[in-house]
């Protein structure tokens, strides 16, 4: 709903509230002070008339103090609109801190750019150390699995009881065990891949993060 016609609606249902009493309140005050009521047609009321008809002088009638309407509604109303500013406040700064919130995918990406680029410089194990860590803490970002505290072993034999297991991470299964399998055998064993199988290496490691970062709106 637009939080316009919320406000709008608001805003009607409070003066709805208010009018009421501030119209009695302004009719009590338009009503003039009355006095003492006549008998009959014009007669004085019994023993108001005197000795030589002198008539007592009446004091002013003390009446009672309206109640303040209209303060009570002016500071009802003003807790309302301070309910809806807060609300609108808090709703906003809700959705700042979501469009702060980075997008795993493309830090993993720009990571695995990095990493390629530093390839020549620090070498094979580097290379593979890093992928391995990229695609770890992609996991955890994104899929909320605890992947960078585990084994690769143990990373894929928790997945498989795990209730967090989700299709899409599913169908690039075989994909990933590749990519962390070969790094282990880097990192560990020392294995030495050709040049083609790390260049193999990256580009398995982007299209898994292409193929499961979270879709956006445009994209459907």
């Amino acid at each position: 709903m637009n939080r316009k016609i919320i406000f709008f609606s608001l805003a009607c249902y409070a003066a709805a509230l208010l009018l009421p009493p501030v119209l009695m309140h302004a009719a009590a005050l338009r009503a003039p002070n009355s006095a003492p009521a006549l008998q009959g047609n014009g007669a004085m009321p019994a023993g108001a008339a005197g000795a030589g008809d002198i008539l007592d002088i009446y004091g002013p009638l003390a009446l009672p103090e309206p109640f303040p309407y209209l303060l009570y509604g002016a500071g009802l109303l003003l807790l309302v609109l301070l309910a809806i500013a807060l609300w609108l406040f808090l709703a906003h700064r809700k959705k700042r801190m979501n469009d702060r919130k980075p997008d795993p995918a493309i830090a993993a990406l720009h990571s695995l750019q990095e990493a390629e680029e530093g390839l020549q410089r620090f070498g094979i194990g580097f290379f593979a150390g890093e992928v391995s860590r990229i695609l770890r803490s992609y996991l955890e970002a994104r899929f909320s699995l605890p992947a960078t505290s585990s084994t690769t072993s143990e990373f894929f034999a928790n997945l498989e009881t795990s209730s967090a297991q989700v299709d899409m991470l599913a169908q690039h299964d075989n994909l990933l065990r590749h990519c962390l399998l070969l790094c282990d055998r880097v990192k560990f064993s020392r294995f030495l891949p050709e040049q083609e199988a790390v260049g193999a290496l990256a580009r398995s490691a982007r299209h898994f993060v292409e193929a499961t970062r979270p879709k956006t709106l445009e994209e459907g």
